[in-house]
């Protein structure tokens, strides 16, 4: 193929690293499309960085192949191929309609055309574009078939894409990729037994992919078949130590499983991975709880609130911590930096905020305390708390409105709150 882009008899391994070489030097420098190649220099260049999958350098190359040879027919097939991933459809179907009627038995033009459809969501036009071109381009049937399945993936269309999936396994059964796809297709169509058939089937052909066995653990896990998801995030690991999502979820099969002190240590596991992993320090922090270790539990709650201070989990576990063992001014100080959020699992905090209220008489905590009540629909209690909370300060209204301003679209409640009558 080289030789009929280099026909000067220069050495072509040379000449394309020279190519190759300027045009990446130019894009980093911002100046590649200012570049002037020949035709099939585009053409060669196009191919190279398609395969190397530098997309950034391909679009850039392609916009610039296509204004200086818009008659080009295989550049107009890259340049709309960039187009239509690029979420231009319309334009590319304008340049491709244009050149079909110059060469109606272009099957990559008719292929190109139906994936152009797929993204604008006309999905029987789609298909009449795409069986053409299968019909056309018999060589090429198995590549269109997979490309057009992770087309409709793309548009959440997983019913459409298992079609073209099942007829390129008819065609070819040892492409893997297709095996992934169908079980990727079937777990989104919450099919999870047929998902795992399909990602053991790709395993029994090449038992090396981390990725496949994290999928395969991760079906188990949901399954609640903890031992065959260890033992697949294990070979996960085994095969990629550097595999920081199996490491994860290795470490949350422990947790769910009660194996708390394994649990933290492989959660630890994954801070040399991810230091800044603010999940793995809080799910350490709360496991330490669990095995009655409150000064470690102390330590990955900081841990998590020097990376985020607004962390509101962190925030809440800390509070919860320093509630039990009364230290109810930095309890405060934590409780304060989340009250105005929804988003607090005040199940955990509803009952050491009434402990905290009662042994204190602050009524702050009791302020939050209703905000548990509020977010946990306990609406008896809540009542019952508010006419406390602002029987002597009308002060604690203005307050509980600015945390709870939904309160106002509630005016029955309003008005018995500003009477001091809730019950």
């Amino acid at each position: 193929m080289r030789d009929e882009y280099f026909p000067d008899g220069q050495d072509d391994d040379l000449q394309g690293s020279h190519l190759i070489d300027e045009c990446r030097d130019a894009f980093d420098n911002g100046t590649l499309a200012s570049l002037t190649f020949s035709e099939e220099e585009f053409e060669y260049l196009l191919e190279y960085f398609a395969e190397e999958a530098e997309d950034e350098i391909v679009v850039v190359l392609a916009e610039s192949a296509y204004e200086k040879y818009p008659y080009s027919t295989e550049i107009i097939i890259r340049y709309s191929d960039v187009l239509i991933a690029g979420n231009s459809p319309v334009k590319a179907m304008e340049i491709l309609s244009a050149r079909l009627a110059l060469d109606p038995g272009n099957y990559d033009i008719l292929f190109l055309l139906g994936r152009g459809e797929i993204k604008l969501g006309n999905y029987q036009q789609a298909g009449e574009y795409i069986n053409r071109a299968l019909t056309l381009g018999r060589e090429s049937v198995p590549d269109m078939l997979i490309t057009a399945g992770q087309d409709y993936i793309e548009q959440n269309e997983f019913e459409r894409a298992l079609e073209y999936f099942d007829t390129a396994l008819n065609y070819d059964k040892e492409e893997l990729s297709v095996y992934e796809d169908i079980a990727f297709c079937l777990e989104k169509l919450e099919k999870p037994e047929e998902s795992l058939k399909y990602y053991l089937r790709y395993l029994d052909k090449d038992p090396f992919s981390d990725y496949v066995w994290f999928n395969v653990g991760t079906l188990y896990a949901r399954s609640k078949n903890y031992d065959k998801a260890l033992e697949a995030f294990e070979y996960a690991i085994a095969l990629n130590p550097e595999n920081s999502s199996a490491i994860y979820n290795k470490a949350i099969v422990y947790i769910d499983t009660f194996r708390y002190e394994t649990g933290i240590r492989t959660f630890k596991e994954l801070l040399k991975h991810e230091p800044g992993n603010i999940y793995a320090m809080i799910t350490i922090a709360d496991a330490s709880l669990k095995i009655d270790d409150p000064e470690s539990a102390r330590l990955y709650y900081k841990m998590a609130l020097e990376t985020d201070p607004q962390d509101i989990d962190a925030n809440t576990g800390i509070a919860n911590l320093y509630m039990k063992q009364g230290d109810y001014y930095n309890a405060l100080f934590h409780l304060r930096s989340i009250a105005d959020s929804p988003d607090v699992e005040y199940s955990v905090l509803e009952d050491q905020l009434l402990v905290a209220y009662r042994k204190t008489g602050n009524k702050e905590f009791m302020l939050y305390y209703l905000l548990s009540q509020y977010y946990l629909k306990k609406f008896a209690n809540f009542n019952l708390y508010t006419e406390m909370l602002t029987e002597d300060d009308k002060l604690w209204i203005k307050r509980l409105y600015t945390l709870l301003p939904d309160l106002k679209n509630e005016p029955a409640l309003t008005k018995k709150i500003l009477k001091g009558k809730t019950r």
